[in-house]
């Protein structure tokens, strides 16, 4: 995976507190009976951090920087791993500084976390007939059209006989979509022009909503079934058992400080 680092930092500049690089908290060490287990992933999910961490890193984003006069307890949590901590949907850099009276500082840029390679949309369409229409695909944060599609996908009814779905099948429609981590809308409009004979009275219109992330999936999967149109679990799952992988998971802490979740390092 890469980043892209934004170039604007977060929240208030030191310049902008009055009298005041930041709020100047006891030592993060003090606060703790003993050192947190490092994670050994590669994101933070800060809804997963322990509390004594949120503060740090909640004080970081809302004055700029935190300041400690011993060591910090994100840069235990974070150990060698970690690329990038991830809060509410947006991915941010850390910047630790040690300062020249002793002490140190934390502070946060936003991210742009990236694969190594576009990450695909898979759609199968489980109906008795084609599909006909437009396939759209808009990043949910900036409002970004990434894909547009007039397609055609031909059916691959589900068989109860096999267990696994064929991910090689033609009929399964693949599109290169982006290789940027975030939120993405996926819309399918069938093209009632297309049809012989269509039903007007149907709805067939669909409007889903996808992760591409370490942990929102490395795959957006679409099924087109007689109900209307829906993520695939299934496919999701034949993959993830094709690739003989489990997801990942963020780290999580218990109240000793040990990554009960997760991977440590």
């Amino acid at each position: 995976m890469k980043r892209r680092t934004l170039l604007a930092s977060l929240g208030v500049t030191s310049a902008s507190v009055a009298g005041c690089v930041s709020t100047i908290a006891p030592s993060s060490s003090e606060d703790s009976s003993s050192d947190f287990e490092a994670c050994g992933e590669p994101i933070l999910v800060f809804s997963k951090l322990p509390d004594a961490v949120k503060h740090e890193v909640e004080t970081a984003f809302e004055e700029g920087e935190y300041h400690a006069d011993g060591e910090l307890l994100y840069e235990q949590v974070a150990g060698d791993s970690v690329q990038a901590l991830r809060r509410n949907d947006f991915y941010y850099d850390s910047h630790i500084n040690k300062k020249l009276l002793g002490g140190k500082t934390l502070s946060f840029t936003q991210t742009t976390m990236t694969h190594d390679s576009p990450v695909d949309l898979e759609i199968r369409n489980t109906r008795d007939g084609d599909w006909k229409g437009t396939v759209k695909v808009t990043d949910v944060d900036g409002g970004i059209l990434v894909l547009e599609e007039n397609v055609t996908i031909e059916s691959y009814p589900t068989d109860p006989e096999k267990r696994r779905v064929d991910l090689t099948d033609e009929r399964i429609k693949q599109f290169s979509v982006t290789d940027e981590w975030g939120e993405y809308r996926i819309s399918l409009s069938a093209n009632q022009a297309e049809y012989d004979t269509y039903d007007a009275s149907r709805e067939d219109s669909y409007f889903l909503e996808g992760t591409i992330g370490m942990y929102g999936g490395h795959h957006l999967r679409v099924v087109l079934n007689e109900d209307g149109a829906e993520l695939d679990d299934e496919l999701g799952r034949k993959s993830t058992e094709e690739n003989n992988s489990s997801p990942e998971q963020p780290c999580l802490w218990n109240e000793t400080n040990e990554v009960v979740m997760g991977s440590a390092e």
